[in-house]
């Protein structure tokens, strides 16, 4: 599940674009819920608001958690 911020999170979207074959590395399908996914990539600075949400949606992931 990818949590990006600012500009690490346009990099990421061009990770995942059709131009790159990211399911070499196993990552085949993106899943944008938190009960669904088995990783959390956070890229980007996190301030102290967005904190609390980070840990809310780590905390909805199945154990056990990337």
């Amino acid at each position: 599940m990818p949590f990006g911020t600012a500009c690490c999170g346009i990099e990421f979207m061009a990770v995942l674009a059709a131009r790159t074959d990211i399911s070499r590395f196993g990552a085949e399908a993106i899943r944008f819920s938190p009960r669904q996914s088995d990783l959390l990539i956070v890229a980007g600075r996190i301030s102290i608001k967005m904190m609390p949400v980070l840990i809310r949606i780590y905390e909805q992931m199945p154990d056990p958690n990337g």
